[in-house]
């Protein structure tokens, strides 16, 4: 992913939801997105599916098991 900045808030397990985001979060491309929230997902609940959007971009939005909301977004490649 080109950046990432999150404000997170746990309740006793934050060593555990850290290590497993550091280990799900990538970099800027639509497959290796599509396996970061496929891992989120795991536990959680996905509220819509990663899809191509009217806008151009791949998008899709899910709750991990640590109960916080993730929204993804991956600008498909422009056909030249």
């Amino acid at each position: 992913m080109l950046y990432l900045t999150p404000y997170l808030m746990f309740d006793g397990n934050c060593e555990e939801a850290i290590n497993f985001y550091k280990e799900v979060l990538g970099f800027d491309d639509a497959a290796l997105m599509e396996q970061c929230f496929n891992k989120l997902a795991a536990g959680g609940t996905v509220t819509m599916q990663l899809q191509d959007t009217f806008w151009g971009d791949r998008f899709g939005t899910l709750t991990d098991k640590f109960g916080f909301s993730w929204m993804f977004n991956c600008p498909l490649k422009k056909q030249e």
